[in-house]
């Protein structure tokens, strides 16, 4: 739609003659009988309170063999930076809490086991996983590389798909595939 393709007008990042864009709630797009070769949610499932039905019906929507680029809220990264910072009171009842009105923290968390396991049982092969902000979220005091910028981004791409640290950034970034079968 407009929106969509305005935001991509001059990005360099593909011919807009090439693309279909669709900027909207993704239910808008159901029932339908097309299908694309990807979809991108990013930043999309915690904030719904049923994630596995959007991931079903990205799996009918998506073409045979279509990518899915899937990017979620780590609620594991939320664990750690709390053990780091001392709020042990809030991992205790963490279950209760409820974020403050207009707080950027997701309504609904999932971890990330069963959001790979929701993608498996739906007919998602997965072929990448992603950390998003795997250290940075975590420093109290910027000291020494993190008052550069560049040096940030630097170490933040080269241990964003090391383990353990991928399962420690703030946001995990999936690329799954249909199966085609």
């Amino acid at each position: 739609d407009q929106v969509a393709s305005e935001s991509n007008s001059g990005s360099g990042t593909a011919d807009a003659g090439q693309l279909r864009w669709r900027h909207g709630p993704y239910q808008d797009l159901l029932p339908s009988t097309q299908q694309f070769p990807l979809i991108l949610s990013h930043a999309l499932i915690e904030w719904l309170e049923h994630p596995r039905q959007m991931i079903a019906d990205c799996h009918t929507l998506l073409e045979p063999g279509g990518v899915l680029s899937l990017c979620f809220y780590n609620c594991w990264a939320r664990d750690y930076r709390n053990l780091v910072r001392g709020n042990f009171d809030w991992l205790d009842c963490k279950e209760d809490y409820l974020p403050d009105s207009g707080s950027l923290t997701p309504d609904f968390h999932h971890s990330p086991d069963a959001v790979m396991a929701w993608l498996d049982e739906e007919g998602f092969e997965v072929q990448g996983v992603t950390g998003v902000r795997v250290f940075h979220d975590y420093v109290v005091e910027k000291r020494g590389g993190h008052t550069d910028n560049s040096a940030v981004i630097a170490k933040e791409l080269e241990y964003s798909t090391r383990f353990p640290y991928i399962w420690l950034g703030r946001y995990l970034h999936v690329v799954a595939i249909k199966r085609m079968t």
